[in-house]
């Protein structure tokens, strides 16, 4: 997210009515998201339909990943056995796996576990596999 758009976040929170909670300011959950929301873009997923991310270095590699090989990107990153995210994943939806696989593979690269061209290589050939099992 570009620093522009942090600093808006920012202002937007300071500006939104908070409550105390012993003593810390909490917003509602809506509160949170709509100022979240704020600085997401929207952009169209490759079946056509409006699709949104944060616009970062990562979103940008993710963008047109299936969930399947976003899901066996973030096992491969994370050294999880082949299937174990479709396993943990599999009441959800094709949007929450796609979410939650896609925060394993930021959290991977904030520990420093993996790069931006490692993330890139780990969804080519996962689905290069996906493409070719078909």
């Amino acid at each position: 997210m570009a620093n522009a758009a942090k600093a808006d976040l920012q202002a937007k929170a300071e500006e939104t009515p908070k409550t105390e909670v012993d003593g810390t300011p909490k917003r509602s959950k809506s509160e949170q998201l709509k100022l979240y929301k704020a600085g997401y873009e929207t952009y169209q997923a490759p079946n056509g339909s409006l699709s949104m991310d944060n616009g970062d270095e990562i979103a940008l590699i993710l963008r047109g990943a299936s969930p399947e090989a976003v899901m066996g990107a973030a096992e491969k990153l994370k050294g999880l056995e082949p299937g174990t995210l479709t396993t943990r994943y599999a009441d959800r939806n094709q949007g929450a796996k796609r979410m939650n696989s896609g925060n394993i593979i930021r959290g991977c690269v904030k520990r420093g576990d993996a790069t931006a061209a490692t993330v890139k290589a780990a969804i080519k050939e996962v689905s290069k596999v996906l493409n070719t099992a078909s």
